[in-house]
């Protein structure tokens, strides 16, 4: 939770009473750690609003009807995803 605050302290500097309500904000967040593998969500699944990457690499594809992937973007270590709609 800290590395959370402490990227966003880097993108825009928090006010000592933003690190309260971040903190409070992110105890009711859905934490979900994943495998190798693993997938955030599938088609017809609501997608999360937003996922930020702790360590690792996150891949973010759409397949066809024949399983054919295309990859949209690659997201790095702590950056923001914005996710809007599942394919």
């Amino acid at each position: 939770m800290n590395s959370i605050v402490n990227t966003i302290n880097k993108l825009e500097p928090l006010q000592p009473e933003d690190f309260e309500v971040i903190t409070n904000l992110l105890k009711q967040a859905n934490k979900k750690m994943l495998k190798k593998g693993d997938y955030i969500f599938t088609k017809g699944d609501t997608p999360p609003i937003s996922v930020y990457v702790k360590s690792g690499l996150l891949r973010h594809f759409v397949a066809d009807n024949n399983r054919n992937e295309k990859i949209i973007q690659f997201f790095m270590e702590w950056p923001f995803l914005m996710i809007a709609t599942a394919m």
